[in-house]
């Protein structure tokens, strides 16, 4: 399971990059993706031990925490997610709707991981998601010759040669 998590948070350094905050942006639909895709990095970059502490509790753990430690830290989306609908403020409610979203696939109570290969979070849909990938034994996004990458490349097209590749944006 550990490997499968350290890959689906490289999967959310590429959803950081896809939508990165734009304080100039007017756009709901960015501002969303931002607040989901924050989500999702700052939990698993705790479950991952690249951060001591949990995105809400700020509980401090030694290397990864435990799942127990994941669910009080998330235990307090729960509460969040209603006073950040109540202030209006959709960004910091999408953030923590994405914690419980992501927790629910550590615990294994959502097949589905809250991102993809290609940066898109859960709420996107990326018809191209559950079409088997080969550009990890390529060591390099395959773009057409992949049967999932052919239209957007994926995680592995996430470097200095693959940005352009990549784009920016919802893609």
């Amino acid at each position: 399971m550990w490997a499968e998590i350290d890959e689906v948070y490289s999967w959310a350094l590429l959803a950081e990059y896809r939508y990165p905050w734009r304080a100039e942006s007017d756009r709901t639909d960015e501002r969303l993706a931002f607040g989901w895709t924050r989500g999702v990095f700052d939990l698993l970059t705790w479950v991952c031990g690249e951060a001591s502490e949990g995105p809400l509790s700020g509980q401090r753990t030694a290397g990864r925490p435990m799942l127990y430690e994941v669910s009080l830290d998330v235990s307090r989306a729960m509460t969040g997610v209603i006073r950040a609908r109540e202030a209006g403020d959709l960004v910091r409610a999408r953030r923590r709707e994405s914690l419980m979203e992501t927790f629910l696939w550590l615990a294994g109570w959502n097949p589905l991981p809250p991102v993809d290969r290609h940066g898109h979070g859960a709420f996107e849909d990326c018809p191209e998601s559950g079409a088997p990938c080969s550009c990890s034994d390529a060591g390099r996004c395959l773009r057409g010759d992949c049967a999932a990458c052919w239209r957007i490349a994926c995680v592995c097209g996430f470097g200095p040669e693959g940005m352009a590749a990549l784009g920016s944006g919802a893609g």
